[in-house]
């Protein structure tokens, strides 16, 4: 619905780059988590206003994450213990009502799965001594 995306060309392959210069053309979630999350979160970058978000998706129930993604106020007044944790270790923020959707909060879901096991696979690739070109 921007009226300003464009196609561009680079090396004869057409790219989708939005207007703010996002690529419309990677995975689910990534330019909403680039837009919305990476002013405050990272992918094991360690943590910056709020947590490090490498591997949520793996400590956390995916129902919770798209809960606390959605209405992160409502979680918090429910008293539920991981949000009052969040509280605890980050006393100074708290995470916004963004105004996502279960789509919004799927997409950033699996755009995080998806990157924790990218990361976990270059890792993996690097102990092992092999590279990608």
């Amino acid at each position: 619905m921007d009226p300003e995306w464009r196609v561009e060309v680079a090396s004869g392959e057409q790219d989708l780059v939005s207007s703010r210069g996002y690529r419309l053309d990677g995975p689910p979630g990534q330019v909403l988590f680039r837009k919305l999350c990476a002013s405050c979160h990272t992918i094991k970058a360690g943590d910056r206003v709020g947590p490090d978000l490498y591997g949520v998706t793996l400590r956390r129930p995916r129902d919770w994450l798209q809960r606390f993604m959605m209405k992160p106020e409502e979680v918090r007044l429910a008293n539920d213990p991981i949000a009052l944790a969040l509280m605890h270790r980050f006393p100074n923020v708290r995470m916004p009502d963004l105004g996502l959707t279960s789509l919004d909060a799927d997409d950033l879901i699996s755009y995080l799965e998806s990157r924790t096991a990218m990361l976990d696979q270059q890792g993996a690739d690097l102990a092992a001594g092999r590279t990608h070109e």
